[in-house]
């Protein structure tokens, strides 16, 4: 065999072996699946929305503009799934305001 060849079956090897790994072996991790009970939205956005100034403290933004801008953004943030639910775009737009 040359070089070339070599070369060649070596890059296919690498490539399988990534192939190999990349297989998951759970759809959804059980940690991202307890979102819907224990993730951030669910426990203090409530809260914080019900208090106007710590909202305002947190996102940087009164709950209208927060509102406004929400409903602005809210048809590029939505996404749609068959096989899991998907993100809530409220949940995304609080995952992207510092």
């Amino acid at each position: 065999m040359n070089g070339n060849a070599v070369r060649v079956l070596a890059i296919y090897f690498l490539w399988k072996k990534r192939q190999q790994k990349r297989r998951r072996t759970v759809g959804v991790d059980p940690y991202n699946a307890t979102r819907l009970l224990r993730g951030e939205h669910v426990t203090s956005f409530s809260d914080l929305r019900e208090n106007s100034y710590k909202f305002y403290k947190y996102f940087r933004l009164s709950t209208s503009s927060f509102d406004e801008l929400l409903c602005k953004l809210e048809f590029s943030l939505r996404r749609s799934s068959i096989r899991r639910i998907p993100i809530a775009p409220v949940e995304k737009f609080i995952g992207r305001v510092p």
